[in-house]
């Protein structure tokens, strides 16, 4: 049992710096931007296709039912 905080933890860090050479924080990040995109989504379609076909229904239900909505009023509109 030993006086004196005989259990002591060790402590790492990292510490980050730009070297004055190299002035460029991320060079590569909008080289190619649209292939890269293209291939982080290829293999990711299933997942990709359970967001977007319930999202462009909706909109097609609602602007279809807009639609219908403003066809009913326009009619009945010219006959009172």
């Amino acid at each position: 049992m030993g006086v004196g905080g005989g259990s002591s933890a060790k402590v790492k860090s990292v510490v980050y710096a730009l070297s004055p050479y190299q002035q460029q924080t991320m060079p590569g990040l909008w080289k190619d931007f649209t292939s890269k995109i293209y291939k982080r989504t290829l293999g990711d379609w299933v997942s990709i296709s359970l967001v977007a076909v319930p999202v462009i229904g909706t909109y097609f239900y609602f602007s279809y039912g807009t639609t219908l909505n403003h066809g009913y009023l326009i009619i009945s509109n010219e006959y009172h």
